[in-house]
């Protein structure tokens, strides 16, 4: 375990740590420079929400790696007054809505990635009714909003529809269904990264979630960009899945 940090660099404004949040505490006065701030631990959005708007005031870019979270992204008072861009990747299933909550406390922000997990078990398919709608708050500087790992859970799809209705500002929606896996047009093989054909059976239902829930509430001034798997690169897991192979075919975009 640490137990101290010898600060040798006065002007430190980017950090990087893994696993001991103590290692921040142990920081002092040197997190009020921090600008640039990669943590990778459990609680790790929890913890980010709830003690670094106050902890590090002057963060512009942060970069969350949870590996868990026992929580809920809650309401808080304090703000990230300077913070223009975040991305957040969750390992595990987790209430994508709650991080609403987030951006209320970012007004500043303009970029927002984040990575879906998986084990999610209820789609928006099996419990279409009801689905839930935030008050609404506006987001007004946010322009580009991209989730990876798209899929039709219910709290997933949810997300999408309340960055829509509440970002004045957005410019691009990018929904991955993909888990990001390299395509054929980057690759030298000329062929896609293989995946699951229970990944494949998903996006497709991904897919399917986008057109019925989420089209429909897209802004003629919003891009919306849709990443689905390769038709030809994966036709034969999707025709064993029972899927004809009727979906677009991978571009460089």
């Amino acid at each position: 375990m640490v137990r101290s940090i010898q600060n040798k660099a006065p002007n430190l404004s980017s950090f990087y740590f893994q696993d001991e949040i103590r290692v921040l505490l142990l920081l002092g006065n040197t997190l009020l420079q921090i600008k640039k701030l990669h943590m990778a631990c459990k609680n790790a959005t929890l913890y980010a929400l709830t003690k670094l708007p106050s902890s590090m005031p002057s963060l512009e870019t942060l970069t969350i790696y949870s590996h868990g979270e026992e929580a809920n992204a809650p309401m808080v008072a304090s703000k990230f007054v300077h913070l223009r861009s975040l991305s957040i990747c969750t390992r595990s299933a987790y209430d994508l809505l709650s991080l609403a909550n987030f951006l209320y406390a970012a007004p500043s922000l303009e970029t927002l990635v984040v990575s879906v997990g998986g084990g999610y078990r209820a789609s928006i398919f099996e419990d279409p009714l009801d689905p839930r709608v935030l008050p609404e708050h506006r987001f007004e500087k946010l322009k580009s909003v991209k989730i990876l790992r798209f899929s039709s859970a219910k709290c997933v799809v949810e997300f999408a529809c309340h960055i829509l209705v509440s970002a004045a500002s957005l410019k691009c929606l990018t929904l991955d269904t993909t888990c990001g896996v390299l395509r054929c047009s980057v690759l030298k093989s000329g062929k896609c990264f293989s995946m699951s054909t229970e990944t494949l059976v998903e996006a497709r239902k991904a897919v399917l979630a986008v057109e019925r829930y989420i089209k429909p509430k897209v802004p003629s001034t919003v891009e919306l960009n849709v990443l689905e798997p390769c038709s030809r690169c994966h036709a034969a897991k999707l025709l064993m899945a029972g899927y004809h192979n009727d979906s677009v075919q991978c571009s460089s975009s």
